[in-house]
């Protein structure tokens, strides 16, 4: 197994045995008959691939747990403080998305990872209300920004002195459905039946379909401070993303964690998707042959403007 240096010692083991762990050897290493082990370093880890089982393959390398479908979830000493508005004035950063892209969910995760709150171009009683305290603040005193608008720096807009910008990616099919429904819904995590899709899908696609194109390239284009998150990533490998996050806004002026995050990803704003339609319920050919034309243009410019971090070719149906 790539990346393996050792199997446990003996002094390791005893820890195991230390907080009740039994483990036997396998061919990978040892698996352990409990949901969660202590490591050398202090760090806990969690499986999650299997929830009805506590069964599981512990492989070591360099101190580290490395099986997949495990996850760090803090270490012992960690205190993540109450969320507030920073009390020293930060850079002025943008969190930007196409609708339904997980902005909301973003702004969650770095509020939990840096302590600070997040701010937004566009007062929503119902996320001040589900914790968002800073909800009416477009300044510095946030860490971030929320903002669907595009970037025209010589108007100020969506801000006056922007000094950097976040720029979140979703598959456009994914998240035109998603936003249709919170627009539909009146609520961020909200679904509507079909018969609101039949009744206005359409007059929304005719709308939006081009904004997803047009946002992502004004802002690869014309934002030079830019990171840019594929959504796909936060979900999949979202400790790793997190830490390059937390290193592109670390000047020296925040002191966050990201096992913080990591102890909270959820919040109270992620849509149930268990019964959603397939996607490819909601767009005919001449949907597709367009959508498909923006994903390609983007897919350029990310590489262009070297922020090809996943294969966007992916989106496409």
């Amino acid at each position: 197994m790539p990346g393996l240096h050792k199997i446990p010692d003996q002094t390791e083991r005893n820890r195991l045995k230390e907080i009740g762990l039994r483990a036997r050897k396998t061919d990978v290493g040892y698996v352990v008959t409990i949901g969660v082990i202590l490591t050398v370093n202090g760090d806990i880890f969690l499986q999650q691939a299997d929830r009805n089982s506590n069964n599981f393959s512990w492989t070591y390398g360099t101190g580290l747990l490395l099986t997949s479908s495990m996850r760090r979830l803090s270490g012992k000493n960690i205190k993540c403080p109450n969320v507030s508005l920073s009390q020293k004035p930060l850079p002025l950063t943008v969190l930007v998305s196409f609708p339904g892209s997980g902005n909301t969910w973003t702004r969650h995760l770095l509020e939990q990872m840096t302590g600070i709150a997040t701010g937004s171009d566009f007062f929503d009683k119902k996320l001040e209300a589900g914790g968002f305290i800073g909800e009416k603040k477009m300044d510095t005193s946030t860490i971030a920004v929320k903002t669907h608008d595009l970037y025209k720096p010589l108007s100020g807009k969506p801000l006056r002195g922007i000094k950097r910008a976040i720029l979140i990616i979703r598959n456009p099919y994914k998240a035109m459905v998603a936003d249709f429904n919170r627009e539909q819904s009146k609520n961020h995590v909200g679904t509507v039946s079909l018969p609101y899709f039949i009744k206005g899908w359409k007059r929304y696609l005719a709308g939006w379909t081009n904004r997803w194109l047009q946002l992502n390239h004004n802002w690869i284009t014309l934002m030079d401070n830019l990171h840019v998150i594929f959504y796909e990533n936060l979900v999949s490998h979202l400790e790793r993303e997190l830490t390059r996050l937390y290193s592109f806004l670390d000047d020296g002026s925040i002191h966050g964690n990201v096992q913080c995050a990591l102890r909270n990803t959820e919040g109270n704003f992620h849509r149930n998707r268990s019964k959603e339609l397939p996607i490819s319920f909601f767009y005919n050919e001449d949907d597709v042959r367009l959508v498909n034309s923006h994903i390609d243009k983007v897919s350029i410019l990310l590489k262009k403007y070297n922020h090809s971090f996943f294969d966007i070719s992916s989106y496409k149906l």
